[in-house]
């Protein structure tokens, strides 16, 4: 099912974003005859996000045909930034350690309240109070 020829589109984002940010100038300053309409769709969908500037010229069924003087914003940038840094990918012993640590203090002062409503309680009843 996972063919090797299949368009990625992530794999393009990160690729066209890296090209642009490396200043990459391309044949007629457009993007066009020798990109797919795939790879010309992300752009115009890179435009209308705000990662890329650029004139999108879409053809009689309304689909980008072709993209002229394309650049990259500063949100580019930053985008660009974030999908090469990644997600964290963590093991799940690394997840369920991170969830404890943030779940003990809350755990503690749950358990703490209770024994101190117990104690009270007691001294309560031991000093004759209730």
């Amino acid at each position: 099912m996972n063919d090797p020829m299949k368009f990625k589109r992530e794999d393009y984002v990160i690729k066209i974003l890296a090209e642009l940010a490396e200043g990459k100038e391309y044949e007629g300053n457009q993007i066009g005859p020798e990109h797919t309409l795939e790879q010309i769709q992300v752009v115009a969908d890179l435009i209308e996000q705000g990662c890329v500037d650029g004139k999108v010229l879409r053809g009689n069924n309304g689909r980008p045909v072709c993209i002229g003087f394309p650049r990259i914003t500063s949100s580019g940038r930053e985008r660009l930034t974030s999908l090469l840094s990644g997600p964290a990918t963590k093991a799940p012993l690394e997840i369920a350690e991170g969830y404890w640590k943030k779940a003990t203090p809350p755990t503690l002062k749950w358990i703490a309240g209770i024994a101190a409503a117990i104690v009270i309680a007691w001294l309560l009843k031991r000093l004759g109070l209730k």
